[in-house]
């Protein structure tokens, strides 16, 4: 059903998916926040530059936050729990 009729690919899928097709940080925030999934997820992403840095919070179908690092107003860690 997720997968036929709302286009919602497996968790994983979209990981490889994005593994093998995305190779820029700003790339890859966009897509883990736009993309479909078949359940609510977040993803930590970092780039090779600093400040490159970000969690992604998603629900199936739209974004609920991103957290970027930002070291300039003090952010220069983020921290994501199970709590």
């Amino acid at each position: 059903w997720d997968t036929f009729v709302l286009g919602r690919v497996a968790l994983f899928g979209r990981i490889r998916q994005a593994v093998d097709s995305i190779s820029e940080f700003d790339e890859a925030v966009t897509f883990f926040s736009t993309v479909k999934l078949s359940a609510a997820a977040y993803f930590i992403i970092g780039g090779p530059e600093p400040g490159q840095g970000a969690v992604v919070t998603r629900d199936r179908d739209e974004l609920v936050d991103v957290w970027r690092l930002d070291a300039s107003a003090g952010r220069w860690y983020v921290v994501e729990t199970n709590y």
